[in-house]
């Protein structure tokens, strides 16, 4: 379960696909809250729990997503904003409306696999992990 609880897109509070500039933006804010004694709240941090944000936590989230394959097997374990339906179940999420956010993707789901709602399908099963882990708690 740390690989979602303790990934490094969660610790840095960015999507999956998120762009290099904007990942170095956010890491630079997070130090600057981090180095103050403060944490920074992510989008999702409302719905999976808050996550205290150190320095340490930090740079350790930079240095594994310096390799390539830990980008892409840390990726298959956090969301992405790639699809509009994405955008809207994310921002539902983030809002802490979990059965719309679940609804909206279920539809999308209902579909054959496509490049416009293969994110989706891996939503769905970060959701079922996640649901695990919250009703064990």
């Amino acid at each position: 379960m740390n690989i979602i609880l303790e990934n490094p897109y969660r610790v840095l509070g960015v999507s999956a696909d998120a762009q290099e500039k904007d990942i170095q933006k956010q890491i630079s804010t997070l130090k600057r809250f981090a180095e103050v004694g403060k944490s920074k709240e992510s989008n999702l941090d409302k719905f999976i729990g808050n996550y205290k944000r150190s320095v340490e936590s930090i740079d350790s989230a930079v240095a594994q997503l310096q390799q390539s394959n830990n980008k892409l097997l840390y990726s298959l374990f956090w969301f992405a904003n790639i699809s509009k339906i994405d955008d809207v179940a994310l921002n539902n999420l983030s809002e802490n409306n979990v059965d719309k956010s679940i609804e909206i993707w279920a539809v999308t789901i209902k579909e054959s696999v496509t490049k416009s709602n293969y994110s989706s399908y891996l939503i769905c099963q970060h959701f079922s992990s996640l649901y695990l882990r919250l009703t064990r708690e």
